[in-house]
Parts: C-alpha cells; sequence; structure tokens
C-alpha cells in the first residue's frame, strides 16, 4: 500500500495536535513562562497544580480545537510528514 502525501500529512497533523493539547492539558509546559493575569482559569489551575479533571479535559479539548489555527503545528506536522513520507517512498526495502 503506497500513502499519498497529503495522508502522511493528515496523519501527522492529527498526532501533532494530539500531542499538543495533551502537554497543553495535563502538563505546565506551555505556562510556565506567562503570567498568571494571561492565563485563562484552567490554565492557570494547570499551571499551579491544582487542577481537576475537568479543567484537564476543558483546556484539552479547547487546545485541540486552537491548534487548528496555530501555524506551529502545521510547521511541525509537515516536517515529520516530509520526513515519513521521504522514508517510506525513498529509502529501499
Amino acid at each position: 500500500m503506497e500513502l499519498n502525501f497529503l495522508e502522511v500529512f493528515l496523519y501527522s497533523f492529527f498526532g501533532v495536535a494530539v500531542g499538543y493539547a495533551l502537554l497543553a492539558g495535563f502538563t505546565p509546559i506551555f505556562y510556565k513562562k506567562k503570567a498568571w493575569g494571561q492565563l485563562t482559569r484552567n490554565e492557570l489551575k494547570v499551571k499551579q497544580g491544582t487542577a481537576t479533571i475537568e479543567n484537564k479535559m476543558d483546556l484539552l479539548i479547547r487546545s485541540f480545537f486552537t491548534s487548528l489555527f496555530t501555524y506551529q503545528v502545521y510547521l511541525i506536522a509537515l516536517l515529520i510528514a516530509v520526513l515519513v513520507y521521504a522514508g517510506i517512498n525513498y529509502l529501499p526495502l
């Protein structure tokens, strides 16, 4: 089975978007250098470590859908797609 580039890009985009949403929803990585006044209530609770599962899931879903408008997610997905596509189609197996 041979995948075309658009399929590889779509799979890599969804993988990067889910990874981005998981990091944003469950870890304070994206919020360490932001002041508390710049954060939403859920982001602040995740940063402080007092978030409930409801706060984390809300932030997870919101982060997944906002990743559709984040150019960094597209760039990382494009890089991964190019590497995977080149590996699948141009490396001898």
